[in-house]
């Protein structure tokens, strides 16, 4: 009895020894030989400059407006794990050195003489960047060797992310507008070369709108007509009870023949004909005609330089409302405690793993020895 009692307390010493034992160094390599990690996290989403419901989560895309808001977000996480940002991490903080420190125990430093590969791989997974598609909320977490330099580097990084935004965004509104300014360059030297063709066209002419002395020349015309209808029917009266030949009659037929005179010389004005005392030059109805082709392409470039202003002008309010800022929901803070390893985790995980591949190699030593059987 005393035997099977000695037998029963050394098979549950080798149990224990062969369930707590591995536990026991487990807890010794995550407390002594793995190097302590620090951690802080911030959040942020992407607002729309021009939106006044700041807290609005509809702001439109930097790629183009309706449901990029998701794709937005994706380009600053793939920028945040990008060899780009890594590089000016890596010139601000020194990156490579804080990896490679002696502190650092082998299996997690950085060899001094990695690759850039290596240092980006060692980089991407010391960072993590999730999104939550309900809420468009971009979570950042950072992780380093000392609580200085990973609060360090989530506020840089979060810097840079912002910096990435604004640059996005200016180059989308340079492209918005870039086509309406060289519209408007155009349309601008086309209304210059029209100013200077109307310019050289009345200076030419020695006219300064001829539409106007036209109408000035056909108004004086008419009034004479009149004049002319109205001496005409005096004379008429007059020779009704005098003779052709009396000094009032005289008077009146003199004074018709005068405004007469006086509508040819207007309407020879009018045609500059080849009677008229200005012998080669161009007749006015023609130089009204050409007038008329030069002021309507004038016209023409002035509307469409005022439409190249007013496209630019929109340009520039659309591409203003696409303008993006990240806006923090929480910011960085220097971590007090170390993250990583959580080591209850691991042992926790480590305990229940291990006790039920521990628990059937028990049931085995703690079964008892069967007994001697009898001879028949």
């Amino acid at each position: 009895m005393q035997k099977t009692s000695s037998i029963l307390q050394s098979r549950r010493a080798c149990w224990l020894i062969a369930y707590g034992l591995p536990l026991l160094l487990l807890w010794l390599w995550l407390s002594l030989g793995y190097t302590h990690r620090y951690a802080t996290t911030t959040q942020f989403v992407l607002r729309n400059q021009h939106d006044t419901a700041s807290m609005s989560l509809g702001a439109a895309s930097l790629l183009g407006a309706g449901g990029g808001e998701q794709q937005d977000l994706h380009m600053i996480r793939e920028y945040i794990l990008s060899p780009n940002l890594l590089e000016v991490l890596n010139r601000e903080l020194d990156l490579r050195t804080h990896y490679s420190a002696r502190s650092i125990l082998p299996p997690q430093r950085l060899p001094a003489d990695a690759s850039f590969d290596v240092f980006l791989a060692k980089y991407q997974s010391l960072i993590d960047v999730s999104i939550d598609t309900t809420s468009s909320i971009l979570t950042l977490t950072v992780e380093g060797y000392s609580p200085e330099q990973t609060l360090r580097q989530s506020q840089l990084t979060l810097k840079a992310a912002e910096d990435y935004v604004n640059e996005v965004s200016r180059k989308i509104a340079e492209r918005q507008t870039s086509a309406a300014r060289e519209h408007l360059d155009k349309t601008k030297a086309e209304h210059a070369a029209k100013s200077r063709h109307v310019l050289a066209f009345q200076q030419e002419n020695n006219t300064f709108m001829p539409d106007k002395d036209g109408s000035a020349a056909l108004s004086i015309i008419a009034g004479l007509e009149s004049a002319l209808a109205t001496e005409k029917a005096h004379l008429a009266s007059t020779l009704a009870y005098l003779a052709p030949t009396a000094p009032a009659a005289s008077e009146s037929q003199a004074k018709i023949r005068a405004i007469e005179e006086q509508i040819a010389l207007e309407r020879a004005r009018l045609t500059r004909s080849a009677s008229a005392t200005d012998e080669g030059a161009t007749p006015f109805n023609q130089l009204l005609a050409s007038y008329q082709i030069v002021q309507l392409e004038l016209d023409l470039a002035t509307q469409s330089y005022a439409g190249s202003l007013t496209a630019l002008q929109s340009a520039q309010i659309a591409a203003s409302e696409n303008l993006k800022s990240l806006v923090l929901v929480s910011s960085p803070m220097l971590p007090q405690d170390h993250s990583y390893p959580r080591i209850w985790v691991w042992m926790l995980a480590a305990g229940t793993l291990h006790l039920f591949t521990a628990a059937p190699i028990a049931g085995r030593l703690l079964r008892p020895a069967p007994g001697p059987k009898g001879k028949r």
